[in-house]
């Protein structure tokens, strides 16, 4: 069972999005249900469609672009704890692009999407709050890249580096360049 702490955090999350009111709070509560995940594995698959919704309590995920003719699999994204998560928009219903991998010893809170889209007909605030989901997936990858190309690489590395200090113990250092598509790392 999700304890208040973690309830009140989660909250706070989509209250970012869109405002949660009472009734809606209260309906979703036992609707949340705690993972933990012992050893790192994929969690969904490219082409899979989406069933839940993730707010990470601990650990990370890292999205996963596959392998795809000569081209390599490469991270394109990372989630972090007090991040809630999910590949577009969630009642969408989207197949995943990426594969979702999360880490070992990784805590979320999860729900199921088709929990969601019930409750819908009554609180029509997740649909606001779903489409605030989407559009942060969409734009956050835009506001880093143009993030890197104004300071420029070595500097948003180390910006990135400083913001997510726990991210490099935890995943291989090429990785996590991968993503900031930082190739020529001889100046680091």
């Amino acid at each position: 069972m999700i304890d208040n702490i973690q309830y009140d955090l989660l909250i706070g999350q989509l209250d970012w999005y869109g405002y949660v009111g009472q009734g809606l709070r209260k309906a979703l509560r036992p609707l949340f249900k705690l993972v933990e995940y012992p050893s790192t594995q994929i969690i969904k698959k490219a082409g899979e469609a989406e069933q839940y919704i993730w707010f990470i309590l601990d650990g990370y995920i890292r999205f996963v672009r596959p392998a795809r003719g000569k081209y390599p699999a490469r991270t394109v994204r990372f989630s972090f704890p007090g991040a809630i998560t999910s590949e577009g928009n969630p009642f969408g219903q989207y197949q995943n692009r990426n594969d979702i991998e999360v880490l070992q010893g990784s805590l979320f809170a999860q729900i199921e999407i088709a929990a969601l889209l019930k409750l819908s007909t009554r609180f029509m605030e997740l649909k606001k709050i779903a489409d605030g989901i989407e559009d942060n997936t969409r734009t956050w990858g835009l506001i880093e890249y143009h993030c890197r190309m104004a300071k420029g690489k070595k500097a948003f590395y180390e910006e990135y580096r400083s913001d997510h200090p726990d991210l490099f113990k935890v995943y291989p250092h090429e990785q996590i360049l991968d993503y900031l598509r930082i190739y020529d790392n001889t100046y680091l």
